[in-house]
Formats: structure tokens, sequence, C-alpha cells
């Protein structure tokens, strides 16, 4: 496990790079304050390292005023400090496959940037819990062609059915959509046993995804 940093336009990128000599890696983006050492990471990096593949956890640290920016001018910004770190990883490494992996603000810049510039465009995507409230996330995701596992709960905000739907009619897309469950992938009212339910079903998406359809035993 490599703690590194690229500089860029004077400001200091951290990032940490897991290392297991793989052919594939996995760029992991954090959301607003759900950092790596968050349930879903923890759980999907662990399922990452079970497949072997080398991981980059992109470590964005922003104010609240980025939330007072348009989706867009969010997703610029975003991408702005996290495409030097990709840059540098793949120049030290030879990788023959990308996953790129976001939960909630982090998917803004997978898909408003990265599929709207149709950069990357045979990398698997992750995406926990994406904004769907905004027309712009959507459209963009309609428009990819990337294979794509898209995992959302049904008391999150962001949960807006006609929108799941559509997404649901794309052959490239995989959508996991969990029962009542929160923003944070975890179950309303409070119920811990359903949350830890809930967590396992999202591992063994994750796990079919990148595996190619193979499931746990």
């Amino acid at each position: 496990m490599n703690e590194k940093a690229v500089v860029s336009k004077g400001k200091e990128l951290r990032y940490t790079h897991l290392v297991n000599d793989s052919d594939t890696v996995c760029f992991m983006f954090s959301g607003f304050g759900y950092k790596f050492d968050k349930p879903l990471f923890y759980y999907s990096t662990m399922e990452m390292l079970d497949k072997g593949y080398d991981i980059v956890h992109v470590h964005s640290s922003y104010t609240k005023d980025i939330l007072k920016l348009s989706v867009k001018d969010i997703s610029n910004v975003m991408l702005e400090d996290a495409y030097p770190i990709i840059t540098e990883v793949l120049k030290s490494r030879k990788y023959s496959h990308t996953i790129i992996f976001g939960k909630s603000l982090g998917t803004l810049p997978i898909i408003n940037c990265l599929i709207k510039n149709q950069l990357y465009s045979d990398s698997k995507l992750v995406l926990l819990t994406p904004l769907l409230k905004f027309d712009i996330v959507f459209e963009s995701l309609m428009e990819s062609s990337n294979p794509s596992l898209i995992i959302v709960g049904e008391k999150d905000p962001h949960f807006i059915p006609n929108k799941v739907q559509a997404l649901e009619s794309k052959t490239n897309f995989v959508i996991e959509t969990i029962p009542n469950a929160n923003h944070f992938l975890d179950v309303e009212p409070n119920d811990t046993i359903a949350s830890l339910r809930a967590m396992e079903n999202m591992v063994r998406s994750l796990h079919e995804f990148i595996s190619g359809g193979k499931k746990y035993d």
C-alpha cells in the first residue's frame, strides 16, 4: 500500500495505491463526507482485493462551498483534481483493464466528464447512489455505452422511479435496487440486520459484475 501525491497547478493531490501486480486497476472516488473507511468502500475494496486487483483511492477534500456550484462545475473541479492522479498511475504501471468506482458526489466526474468526453470508454463503471435528481446526470448515463453496475436505495432522495426504469432498459447496465435503503444504503427505519443483508447483496452484485456473471458459492 503506497501513499502518494502528485502536484498539479500548485495543488497537492493525494491518493493511495494498493498494488497486487494485477493487469486490472480500480479507481475509487469517495462521496462528500463518505470516505474510504466507511462500510460501502471498505467492503468494496475488500472485494477488489479478493479479486487480486490493484486499487487507487483518490483522496478528495472539499468544503461545503463546492455544493454551491452547478453539477457541471462540481464535476469539472473534481475531475481536475482526479485526472492527474489517473494519468500518473497509468503512466507508472501498465494496465489492460480499468474499473472506475464512485459513490454519490464521487460519481459526478465519472458520469459528467469521463463518460461525456468518451474517456475510458472500455472501462467498467460501478456507481453507488448516483445523483439522479439532476437531469444532466441521468442524460449522461443514458448516453453511456460503458458496462455499468448501478446500486440505489428506494428511500434515497435521488431514487427517481421513472429514471431508474429507463436506465434498466439499457442492455449495458445492471441496476440493483435495495428496498427501504437510504442514500447510505442503510435500511430504514433503523434496522441493523437488514442493513447488513443489504451490504451483503451489494457485495454479491459487485462480485458478479466484476467477475463477468460468476456468483458466490
